[in-house]
């Protein structure tokens, strides 16, 4: 409380002073410097980190009193541990944290009380922390900022710390102002452990490492987070390693390598015995040991090679020289280096590689002391296995079960096929109708015949025994075709380019054969027990009847009997005829492709009564000839049959025929109808087939039919368009045709005109005569005339509207016409208009006219309309032009920012030109103002000219 000071202030001197200071309803103790000033003393009842109200009282010689209310908060410090793991491991876990302050009075931590009393200022205290129990093996650091504390905790169980920060200030007051702890849990430390991994591990407790290798193996330590020691042992030598903790919180999977230790001088297939022990630092009683043993094997650079030797177009009759070798190639030197003591002694054997294996075979054979050995080998068996081929070395250990394998680089030597060269034909046999197209293709048994293959050609044979070469034809792929029937036997040729040895394809039999063309004619429909005819018939231009063998067959292709080219048949009930025939040249191997097949369904019916159809009109003329069509059909009849037909005349007479024509007579007449009747059967089925039809004619006398004519027009008006017709009775009466002719007088036009109709033109008002002529074929005609009417088109009305390009009407100016027309006649259109004005005529087509006027007094502008049928109208405007007047100006003078600017105020609708002059100069318009400096210009009279578009001119004068 020593850092409050409190001071009173009136403002003059009035007595201020300080009477009481008081906190939670006490009063503090103070130190009165003066009556108006008072510093607090110490409390030490009060409790660091609480929030305290200071009430504060002064008054003044005229009994005037004040009080006044400070709010603070007492040694505002606050301090907290970090980093401190919640659990650790008892002996081994590094333990480790750090105390700070994160809020209040700032503070320097210190040592002791006196180095904290010598640190304090008036912005820093000095403080003190204390722990007043920690746990063994823990030690602190100080820094200016902070407490570390670190170490391994020795002893197990749940710990709690706990620590006081104290203040100090410069006159060695001191303050608690903290007190905290933390807790940690201390695990007892599991066993650590070392296991060794399977890595080179070539038997129980026996490893492998090849003379020149390193690394043996490895091995896995499990423990604690803390430090752990690694110690390798083989004979005299040893190797010790330390791995650091951590401070993380758990246990550690460590997968270490184990390196070899030179020990004496080893040598291939040696056994050396290695210890490997694990151990955590701070427990070192507690010890996890692996032994085994580590063979030394041959030097791992040690490499099988093998080298064939490379015959140039080596056959299978060929012998090959195989050398193999073990050791290390020097690529600088281009020499093997052997050394039986460091490589150890090898055994040999071929093999070959099969799907990514290794297939060994042959003998097995020792190198000898300079690892090396050759061998021989046959063409033939290179040849056999086709393959790549390898040496296998294993190595000759004295130590049972230790053997190691080596394998040689595959090679690979071309060995080429001497016997004959084999490969096949992809058909064995064709058979087709000609023409047709052969392509045949010869394919390799395998690469190596394709690899020997030599001269090659295809062979033709026509006995199949011998053959003859085709020139041109060495491809493996040949093509020909086949026109005509031939049998021919072919096969493909290839010689063995190294040994001569000639090979055969297969042979491939080519057969071409035709098939003749036929249709079958007959009857489809018979009635029971007819006998039907059928025919066979070659649609064929190459082949007659002469060149094949006909058969034929009733039972559905069970049986087929050798005949000509037609049968006779007849059944009770529904068959079915089938003919066939194949070409005399055709060979056997064709079989029953050979032949076409031709057949007919044969339906079998009961009689029936055959059906008739009459055609013929329905009236007839007395003395006029009538014709009559009748035609004959039986149920489902596909096939005409033998039909009897016949008609009975009105007088009884009979004849056999289909059509008749015959005169009608009045005694052919009975009450207004002609009867005539067709009878018609099958023949030799008379009674079952026979069926009877009468026609009944109706029979009058021929009249010239009256009719009526009629006309009209679509306009009232000449130009106008209409129609005319001539209406009649149909008379029905075959043979009797009608003929119209129209006439009209010279001023309609007929446009279009079809029998009994006609379209025409009227081109003239008035009243017109249309007239049309009504002829039939007996010599009969009848005049039917009628009249139309087209009057005048009345005068088209027109108004014309103007405008002025001035409202003052004042010369020059342009006059804008626009007319509105109205026509009479609903189809007329205006063709073009004239305007005439002082002696110009000007023809267009535009709404919009315009005249140009450059005189004053009254003008006449006449304007006509012309329409498309020939109406026109005129229109005659007067137009008042008045007098152009000069242009008015009143110019005027005005002075500022040091110039006079002049300003001609000229008015006028035709103005086009201002000259302003003065005595140094002149200038035409250049807008309505010209100002001048008044440094140039103190002075001045400017003439002002203005002159309009018909050059009447106005001058005036201004000056300054």
């Amino acid at each position: 409380m020593e850092d409050f000071t409190f001071l009173a202030v009136g403002g003059w001197a009035d007595g201020s002073r300080i009477s009481s200071v008081n906190i939670a309803g006490r009063e503090l103790n103070y130190d009165v410097i003066e009556d108006n000033i008072v510093s607090l003393l110490p409390d030490e009842t009060l409790v660091p980190g609480t929030e305290y109200t200071i009430e504060v009282v002064a008054e003044d010689d005229s009994a005037n009193s004040i009080t006044r209310e400070f709010n603070i908060m007492y040694s505002p410090a606050q301090f907290r541990v970090s980093d401190v793991p919640e659990q650790v491991f008892a002996y081994t876990h590094r333990f480790s944290g750090r105390l700070s302050q994160s809020a209040g009075k700032k503070c320097r931590f210190s040592t002791t009380p006196e180095v904290a009393i010598a640190s304090s200022t008036a912005f820093y205290k000095g403080c003190v922390v204390t722990f007043p129990t920690i746990p063994e093996g823990v030690t602190t650091s100080l820094r200016r900022s902070s407490v570390d504390f670190y170490g391994n905790i020795n002893m197990e169980g749940t710990i709690n710390v706990p620590y006081e920060v104290v203040y100090y200030n410069r006159d060695g007051l001191s303050k608690s102002v903290f007190e905290g702890s933390f807790t940690v849990e201390s695990l007892p430390t599991p066993p650590i452990s070392l296991t060794m991994l399977d890595e080179n591990q070539v038997q129980e407790g026996i490893y492998s490492l090849p003379y020149n290798a390193k690394r043996i193996t490895k091995f896995e330590v499990v423990g604690t987070s803390g430090e752990i020691k690694v110690t390798t042992q083989a004979g005299s030598q040893s190797n010790e390693k330390t791995v650091r903790g951590t401070r993380r919180f758990g246990m550690r999977e460590m997968k270490m390598r184990l390196e070899r230790l030179d020990t004496e001088e080893t040598k291939v297939w040696d056994m050396v015995p290695y210890t490997v022990s694990a151990l955590h630092t701070n427990i070192p009683d507690e010890v996890a040991t692996e032994t085994f043993n580590v063979l030394i094997t041959p030097h791992s650079g040690t490499r099988a090679y093998l080298d064939i030797e490379a015959i140039p177009d080596g056959t299978t009759e060929d012998e090959y020289a195989v050398s193999i070798r073990a050791g290390i190639y020097n690529r600088r030197e281009k020499t093997y280096i052997y050394d039986a003591q460091t490589m150890g002694m090898w055994t040999a054997q071929m093999g070959y590689t099969q799907r990514r294996e290794i297939v060994p075979f042959g003998d097995i054979f020792e190198l000898d002391e300079n690892g090396e050995a050759t061998t021989v080998m046959s063409g033939q068996e290179m040849f056999d296995i086709n393959s790549r081929f390898v040496v296998i070395l294993r190595s000759v250990s004295p130590v049972e079960g230790f053997d190691k394998e080596i394998v040689s680089r595959p090679q690979f030597v071309r060995v080429l096929k001497g016997e004959a060269v084999e490969g096949d034909i992809n058909k064995n046999e064709i058979v087709d109708r000609v023409p047709f197209r052969v392509r045949a293709k010869y394919s390799y048994a395998s690469r190596d015949d394709s690899r020997v293959a030599g001269d090659r050609t295809w062979q033709v044979s026509y006995d199949g025994e011998n053959f003859a070469d085709i020139p041109e034809s060495q491809s493996t792929t040949y093509s020909f075709s086949v026109t005509d029937p031939s049998t021919a036997f072919y096969r493909y040729k290839v010689v063995n380019a190294y040994t001569g040895a000639e090979g055969y394809s297969s042979i491939m039999k080519v057969v071409g054969y035709d098939v003749p063309d036929l249709t079958l004619g007959g009857p489809r429909t018979l009635l029971r027990d007819q006998q039907g005819e059928f025919t066979v018939t070659v649609n064929d231009e190459v082949y007659t009847a002469e060149d094949m063998t006909f058969e034929w067959s009733l039972d559905n292709g069970e049986t087929w009997n050798e005949d000509a080219t037609s049968i006779t048949h007849q059944a009770a009930e529904n068959f079915l005829v089938q003919v066939r025939a194949r070409l005399d040249n055709s060979a056997d191997e064709v079989g029953s492709r050979a032949y076409d097949t031709a057949s007919r369904s044969v339906k079998i019916i009961p009689p029936e009564p055959v059906k008739i159809r009459i055609d013929g009109a329905r009236y007839g003329e007395v003395g006029f000839a009538y014709e009559l069509e009748a035609s004959v059909s039986h149920d489902r009849d596909l096939v005409a049959q033998d039909i009897v037909s016949e008609w009975r005349l009105p007088d009884g007479t009979v004849v056999e025929d289909t059509s008749i024509s015959h005169t009608i007579s009045e005694e052919d007449v009975v009450e207004k109808y002609v009867t005539f009747t067709f009878a018609a059967w099958i023949r030799d089925y008379k009674e079952e087939t026979l069926r009877e039809v009468n026609k009944r004619v109706f029979a009058h006398h021929y009249i010239f039919p009256e009719g009526r004519m009629g006309a009209g027009t679509r306009v009232a008006m000449a130009p106008s368009t209409g129609k005319a017709w001539v209406t009649r009775h149909d008379t029905s009466v075959p043979g009797v045709d009608f003929d119209y002719e129209w006439q009209v007088d010279d001023a309609v036009t007929i446009l279009s005109q079809s029998s009994t109709r006609m379209s025409f033109q009227i081109n003239e008002p008035g009243t017109h005569m249309i007239s049309s002529i009504v002829r039939d074929n007996r010599g009969n005609e009848q005049l039917y005339t009628t009249f139309v009417e087209a009057m005048e088109i009345a005068p088209m009305e027109i108004t014309v509207e103007s405008q002025s390009s001035k409202e003052n009407m004042r010369a020059p100016l342009t006059m804008r016409f626009k007319p509105s027309i109205r026509l009479k006649h609903p189809n007329d259109g205006v063709d073009y208009y004239e305007i005439e004005y002082d002696g110009e005529v000007k023809q267009t087509t535009s709404t919009y006219n315009y005249v140009d006027i450059n005189e004053a007094g009254v003008h006449d502008v006449t304007f006509r309309v012309y329409s498309d049928f020939g109406q026109m109208g005129e229109v005659v405007m007067p137009i008042e032009v008045l007098p152009n007047l000069p242009p008015e100006c009143a110019p005027a003078v005005e002075y500022r920012n040091e110039r006079h600017y002049v300003y001609h105020n000229c008015t006028d609708d035709n103005l086009v030109n201002v000259h302003y002059a003065w005595e140094d100069g002149s200038f035409d318009d250049v807008g309505e103002s010209l100002y001048f400096r008044n440094d140039n210009f103190p002075s001045e009279t400017v003439t002002i000219t203005a002159t309009d578009l018909l050059g009447e001119t106005t001058i005036t004068t201004v000056s300054w």
